[in-house]
């Protein structure tokens, strides 16, 4: 699970407190299906690996061909994957986890918080002792990636409160029309 909480104190004067929590909720949604959509893929590959700083995997420093490398546990995986002529990928054995977790897309959004759920129980197992956490790497989020998820919240919220707008402006100047009449 992946969550994204705001803290924000009222709302801005001149909207009514119903009307803010509404905007910023439907923003909360539109954020979670910006990451699900564009950033979550990225989680499966080298460059993510690199940009999120996985931790390195046993064996993953060794010299390839050692006995110590063939007996770790990235040696076994890379020698398994060369046979069936695919490559290694970060949090990829069999595919299970990322199968599972790229064919949903469940986000949960209220005004206080935005919670994006990965079905893939895969991704929660550790090995006792283990310092690699695949849950934490799969909901890892860099500062570009949060900029541009902050974007998409604000854009939201904009056009909500532009659209208030006009129609407020709309409604008075029909209802100003009726009384000069």
């Amino acid at each position: 699970m992946f969550l994204i909480e705001m803290k924000q104190t009222g709302c801005p004067v001149g909207v009514m407190k119903r009307d803010w929590n509404k905007w910023v909720k439907a923003a909360n949604l539109a954020m979670g299906s910006h990451w699900h959509e564009n950033f979550k893929r990225k989680h499966f590959t080298d460059d993510g690996a690199r940009e999120y700083g996985y931790t390195p995997r046993k064996g993953q420093r060794k010299t390839p061909g050692s006995k110590s490398y063939r007996r770790s546990y990235w040696g076994r995986k890379v020698a398994k994957l060369a046979k069936q002529g695919r490559r290694a990928l970060p949090l990829v054995l069999t595919g299970d986890s990322r199968r599972q977790a790229m064919s949903q897309k469940k986000v949960v959004a209220t005004s206080k918080l935005c919670r994006v759920k990965i079905n893939a129980p895969g991704l929660n197992r550790r090995a006792k002792g283990s310092k690699v956490n695949m849950r934490e790497e799969m909901t890892t989020v860099t500062r570009k990636e949060f900029r541009a998820l902050w974007k998409v919240h604000a854009e939201v919220i904009r056009r909500a409160m532009n659209a208030t707008r006009a129609s407020k402006v709309s409604n008075v100047s029909s209802i100003s029309a009726k009384r000069a009449a």
